[in-house]
């Protein structure tokens, strides 16, 4: 009320009121009635635009000893609400904990609060060991301790690591030493003479043993070993003509079975009669164990007969693949 009013007059007031001249009877000197109206209207019209009438007289005690300064006034411009409702809504001045060590809390409306430790909720990560992303928690990892606590309680693992590193050193030291390493380990690779193959017995007449599908040979492969082959050699002994034979091992549970896998897609050619022909290239290398295994001979031309040939099969054997 004390600011409308004070606004009020603000407005109104351009300058000090004029008062009316009234003078003395019959001297001709007062306001005529026109002049004194228009003043009384000014003072009238001012009380009315500050609307005094709806002030009590408490109110205007206030008003009588307002200290209130125009700057103080225009502090209150722009102001959307009610000052007090505007005030109701700020946030109570926060201070200083009643007690040391307890931590400030807001809800999810941004009341803030002083509370205790502990006594608001905690975020925990997934179970297990958790992981931090140095922003939120990760994903944690299984929690295997249990194993850990196992492993710790067989002891000081020193020996046995002393014992490993003891038997690398002689490794490294045999191998350093550019020893064979068929030294350290057997290898597959050692090969031997596996079987033999043979037909005639190099005298002149023995050349009559040669004929096409001709057995030169076959032995059962017992045991539970696979036999690898990595060579095949044949030797001839003179005949008639030019001599010149062909071989094909073969094998098969059943002997001479017409279902028996080859050694080579196609018959070896054997034509050496001094240091032989060998061959290390095989459609088949590795021949199971429980098997037959027989040579046949082909490729035999009446005038082109060797008295004698043979045939050695070299490999190795190792564990049935």
């Amino acid at each position: 009320m004390t600011i409308i009013l004070m606004a009020g007059i603000a407005a109104v007031m351009q300058g000090q009121l004029a008062t009316i001249n009234v003078s003395t009877p019959n001297s001709g000197e007062g306001d005529s009635y026109r002049q004194a109206f228009k003043k009384a209207n000014a003072a009238i019209n001012l009380l009315n635009s500050v609307r005094l009438y709806d002030l009590n007289s408490s109110e205007l005690l206030i008003l009588n000893g307002a200290l209130v300064t125009t700057a103080e006034l225009n502090r209150s411009v722009g102001l959307r609400a009610a000052i007090q409702t505007q005030i109701d809504a700020k946030e109570d001045s926060l201070g200083r904990p009643g007690v040391s060590g307890y931590v400030l809390s807001s809800t999810t409306a941004g009341i803030r609060s002083w509370i205790a430790p502990g006594s608001g909720s905690m975020v925990y990560p997934g179970a297990g060991i958790p992981l931090s992303t140095g922003s939120a928690w990760g994903t944690s990892i299984t929690n295997n301790s249990a194993n850990w606590n196992t492993s710790y309680g067989w002891g000081d693992h020193a020996s046995v690591v002393s014992a490993l590193n003891t038997r690398v050193d002689s490794i490294v030291e045999v191998l350093a030493d550019s020893v064979s390493l068929s030294e350290v380990a057997p290898l597959l690779a050692d090969t031997i003479p596996l079987f033999i193959f043979g037909l005639g017995g190099g005298l002149a007449a023995d050349t009559a043993s040669f004929n096409d599908n001709a057995i030169a040979g076959a032995f059962f492969n017992s045991g539970s070993d696979t036999l690898a082959v990595t060579s095949l050699r044949g030797v001839l002994a003179e005949g008639t003509g030019t001599e010149t034979i062909g071989v094909q091992v073969s094998w098969h549970s059943t002997f001479k079975s017409v279902s028996a896998t080859n050694l080579n897609s196609a018959a070896y050619t054997v034509t050496s009669i001094t240091t032989g022909n060998e061959d290390t290239a095989f459609a088949n290398s590795k021949i199971p164990p429980g098997v037959w295994v027989w040579c046949t001979v082909s490729a035999v031309s009446a005038g082109n007969r060797p008295s004698l040939l043979i045939l050695t099969l070299a490999g190795y054997k190792c564990s049935t693949y």
